[in-house]
């Protein structure tokens, strides 16, 4: 998709009461390593640090765009009528060089450079070019380059920040001592071969920085020998110290028919499955009592309390996007975002974490009914599906960017279908780097925040992330998932092979390159709740009911606890211990259990487990301590 030509409608973006950025300005548009080709613009995204809108200057055939300025000038060219390098060139005289930084497009310029006689520290350079030879800002206090070698198949042009006193002589990029956050993207060849994009002519081709600070020069021999101390907030949480233990709020204010039936079964249409088509066939007046009454009896500061006395240090707390924007006909309620900051001032009362995790997306990034919508993935086709999200990333961040001491991370996306091919890749990739500068700079200025910004693996390999959001990135964490039910050959498991599953994921967890938390798990084996509690889901797998083989009996291992036989109840602690394990889900980060609380279902419910004794009071209580080691008699 190329919606580069594509206008925004800033009246439709006011109408929805959501801030953003217009994407005249190239910063306002990519965060994507050396020359990386966006698939498109976002108007939610935010950078460091963020320019207003910049104003349009016209080149003029055969003369400067702007023959200089003084203060605060930040320009955006485009479209010059012809190639040359006196139409490509800007030089102010001023003593700042626009307040946050240079501005620069450049279309089919022989020569595009901009100079300044004095540079602003606090700012950066963003360039974009297109067919340009050379690519270039000067400045007499620091230097950077990125060498014409590294300038890969899709960017036939070097882009170099040099200058007169301090200068790099080496084919090798480079960072000098720079007294502000200003860092080249070191990539070598093997790491991005860009001259196998397909690009399209006239398609503009980004490149861009990433932000540190530098503390020493880098040698000149080597790529990875850069010496570089990043510059980060004191984040909240020490997850390369402190363990996550938690618990997801599943079923509160995203509704989940299998969660609480009762909300839908009492409905008494099966058309609705999902909180989309709750919205579109239960009369407002009533859903608007339901779902108050949901959700002001759910989850209460009870739960919070029985959290934190079950060893738990962390609540993820899944919500949708409607809670802030619905527009265009959508059906949804609103309401949650008065229980959510409730639930935030319980978390600080009762000393607990929150991760905020954006559940659904505009469109649907999974056509699950946790998306809110069940049916087809469509929020990676649709730009603006994409810039509401974002906006909604922002504004949680703004919203939470002085309650760190309890909102340690915000979750961007929940379980996007990574398997709808390269274009959903591609668009979610994007939308992480576009996430990533929302929740570090939600206030568009150069102070950062201290939020984790949480990104899912898109039900893709851990491996197929490394070195995603690593280099010159700070407070990433990846999301994985992890449940022994959907494959193919699950059903037919036995008890000793679920547990010999679950043991198998310390290698990759432990080998991850970003901090990796363990987002869902459960102790059920099957996906029964999909078959009697709400029959609208059309069975599950586990009896035949969904029309396949039938490998066992939903009663024996779905439902109500106290009918579970003492063997069944035995398993489910041994393979809660099994995950819990620092040789399974604990290699990482930590772990977070979907869910605390289920109406009809307690094989899934962290409370009933409690209740029930397969989970113990204190998580790090161990039964069978060695049972992800070689089988024992214990096991």
């Amino acid at each position: 998709m190329d919606f580069s030509s594509t206008q925004i409608d800033f009246d439709d973006a006011r109408e929805r009461r959501l801030e953003y950025l217009a994407l005249q300005s190239p910063t306002a548009q990519d965060y994507h390593p050396l020359c990386y080709e966006p698939s498109y613009p976002f108007e939610g995204a935010v950078y460091p640090p963020a320019i207003s809108p910049s104003r349009q200057i016209d080149g003029e055939e055969g003369g400067n765009i702007d023959p200089g300025s003084q203060n605060n000038h930040s320009g955006s060219w485009s479209n010059n009528p012809v190639a040359t390098e006196s139409a490509c060139s800007h030089t102010s005289q001023g003593s700042v060089v626009a307040s946050y930084g240079i501005t620069g497009t450049f279309h089919g310029c022989v020569n595009a450079s901009t100079a300044s006689s004095s540079y602003n520290f606090q700012s950066s350079e963003w360039i974009a070019y297109n067919g340009g030879v050379d690519v270039h800002h000067e400045s007499p206090t620091a230097s950077l380059s990125i060498p014409r070698s590294l300038a890969l198949g899709s960017c036939p042009n070097a882009y170099t920040h040099t200058s007169p006193g301090d200068s790099v002589a080496s084919d090798v990029p480079s960072l000098a001592t720079i007294p502000h956050m200003l860092k080249s993207i070191v990539a070598s060849d093997s790491v991005y071969d860009a001259s196998k994009r397909r690009r399209k002519p006239g398609r503009k081709a980004w490149h861009r920085m990433l932000y540190v600070v530098t503390t020493s020069a880098a040698p000149h021999h080597a790529l990875q020998a850069v010496n570089v101390t990043k510059r980060a907030p004191e984040w909240p949480v020490h997850y390369w110290e402190s363990k996550i233990r938690g618990v997801n709020l599943g079923g509160w204010l995203l509704l989940e028919a299998w969660i609480t039936p009762s909300l839908f079964t009492e409905r008494n249409d099966t058309r609705i499955v999902d909180e989309y088509t709750f919205g579109q066939y239960v009369d407002r007046k009533t859903a608007q009592s339901v779902l108050h009454e949901h959700w002001s009896t759910f989850i209460t500061l009870q739960d919070f309390e029985d959290i934190k006395n079950a060893g738990l240090n962390h609540v993820r707390i899944p919500i949708g996007y409607w809670a802030w924007d619905v527009s265009g006909g959508e059906p949804y309620n609103q309401g949650q975002l008065f229980y959510l900051n409730q639930a935030v001032a319980w978390a600080r009362q009762t000393g607990i974490k929150v991760m905020m995790d954006l559940h659904g997306l505009a469109g649907s990034q999974n056509a699950f009914d946790n998306s809110g919508q069940k049916g087809a993935v469509n929020w990676h086709k649709n730009r603006d599906n994409i810039s509401r999200s974002l906006a909604i990333i922002r504004a949680m961040a703004t919203w939470y960017s002085a309650q760190t001491d309890v909102v340690v991370a915000i979750e961007c996306v929940n379980e996007p279908w990574g398997y709808a091919g390269t274009d959903m890749m591609n668009v979610l990739r994007q939308y992480y780097y576009d996430s990533y500068g929302n929740t570090r700079w939600p206030f568009g200025t150069a102070t950062q925040g201290s939020i984790v910004t949480v990104i899912s693996d898109a039900f893709q390999s851990l491996d197929s992330w490394k070195g995603f959001m690593t280099a010159g990135f700070d407070g990433v964490m990846m999301d994985t998932h992890i449940y022994d039910i959907w494959c193919p050959d699950c059903p037919g498991r036995s008890y000793d092979e679920h547990i010999a599953s679950a043991c198998a994921y310390k290698s990759s967890l432990a080998s991850s390159d970003l901090w990796t938390v363990v987002g869902e798990w459960s102790v059920s084996i099957t996906n029964c709740a999909n078959n009697g509690y709400y029959p609208a889901y059309g069975g599950n797998t586990y009896d035949g009911s969904s029309g396949g083989k039938k490998y066992g009996d939903c009663s024996a291992v779905s439902g109500s606890g106290a009918k579970f036989t003492q063997e069944f109840k035995d398993f489910l602690r041994k393979y809660w211990e099994a995950q819990t394990s620092s040789k399974s889900f604990d290699a990482g980060v930590g772990w977070i259990y979907w869910t605390w609380k289920t109406e009809l279902v307690d094989e899934w419910s962290y409370s009933k487990g409690l209740e029930y004794k397969w989970i113990p009071q204190d998580p790090t209580e161990r039964l069978y301590p060695d049972i992800c080691s070689p089988k024992t008699e214990s096991y």
